[in-house]
């Protein structure tokens, strides 16, 4: 007997469609309030987070900056897999983790995390190149959380009010006023 769908979407669907609807930056203290990965999903996806944190900082390297681990952006990817995913998406991501070795595999080396530095980069700009559905999935994951983490402030170096502010500027030292936006 086929199972009817109930008119109002679950709480995981409910949760999915706000993160979609707003991008996600305003559900991502929604998403860490809600429940982290269970130590069952975190050990399911263990094999795989050195890989991923491994892309991460490739993807996002520090320099003068802090990178993608330094971001925790590992740990989010993590909890986005584990706690947002279903069963069927956590497998196809982890399945689709595999190119990165099979790819290493056709150029001679034992795995991805094994092979040398300039092989590994020219994996994945042939993944991005090709524009395979896991890379995607995971360069779109890596640059949403290191650019909604606390450590990007240090590389966006926001300033508020560009060029200071004066209150008590002399109008007869900077001239005539202009007006940035109509009436």
């Amino acid at each position: 007997m086929k199972q009817q769908k109930s008119a109002h979407p679950s709480r995981r669907d409910a949760i999915k469609g706000l993160f979609l609807a707003t991008g996600g930056a305003a559900s991502l203290p929604l998403m860490s309030a809600l429940s982290a990965c269970t130590p069952e999903i975190k050990q399911e996806l263990s094999p795989y987070m050195e890989l991923v944190s491994h892309v991460s900082e490739m993807i996002l390297p520090q320099t003068d900056t802090p990178g993608a681990l330094a971001a925790g952006v590992p740990a989010y990817i993590e909890a986005l897999v584990g706690t947002h995913y279903t069963q069927d998406e956590r497998e196809a991501f982890k399945t689709g983790l595999s190119v990165f070795d099979e790819m290493a595999h056709a150029k001679s080396a034992k795995s991805f995390l094994a092979a040398p530095h300039e092989v590994q980069t020219t994996i994945l700009t042939a993944l991005d190149q090709s524009g395979v559905a896991i890379w995607q999935q995971l360069k779109q994951a890596v640059v949403f959380g290191y650019y909604t983490s606390e450590a990007a402030t240090e590389e966006l170096r926001y300033d508020p009010i560009p060029g200071g502010y004066d209150g008590d500027a002399d109008l007869s030292d900077i001239g005539r006023a202009w007006l940035t936006t109509g009436i």
